[in-house]
């Protein structure tokens, strides 16, 4: 394998994270609506499927529901996807030498780091509160797959 297959390897690994955190944030803004309804349907057309990753960020990081540290870490979760998504070949390392390839996985494996640390503080959350609200999780996770799929119709 090639240094650049690596590479590419590597960033579909990051892209496949990137979206299981935004899959974990639908499934709590499902399952949000479960303990505290909104009167907003998220199944209706178009409520949640034209949100980006930060308005779906945004309202959690300035509520002033979470301390500073969950709150520093969720703007570290947006800023990694965004520059997953918009700008991370574009970055100053170059895909056309060994060394700036190393530069880019090094920096992926970041992202991914991070993406990981979101899946697992999202699961923990989301997991306390069904086992509060005596929630079947796997009902809530089912119901968030069939809306994100939707939408792909």
């Amino acid at each position: 394998m090639t240094d650049l297959q690596a590479l590419y390897q590597h960033v579909g690994r990051a892209v496949h994270k990137a979206q299981i955190v935004e899959f974990n944030l639908v499934t709590l803004w499902v399952l949000s609506e479960k303990l505290e309804p909104s009167g907003v349907d998220p199944k209706e057309d178009g409520v949640w499927s034209k949100k980006t990753l930060g308005k779906l960020l945004y309202p959690v990081i300035k509520s002033g529901v979470i301390n500073d540290d969950t709150r520093l870490f969720l703007e570290t979760v947006l800023s990694a996807r965004n520059h997953l998504a918009h700008a991370f070949f574009m970055s100053e390392a170059s895909i056309g030498n060994t060394d700036g390839i190393l530069k880019l996985v090094r920096e992926v494996n970041a992202m991914v780091s991070v993406f990981d640390r979101a899946i697992a503080l999202f699961d923990h959350v989301m997991q306390t509160f069904c086992r509060e609200a005596d929630i079947d999780y796997l009902q809530i996770i089912e119901e968030s797959r069939t809306l994100v799929m939707s939408t792909l119709d």
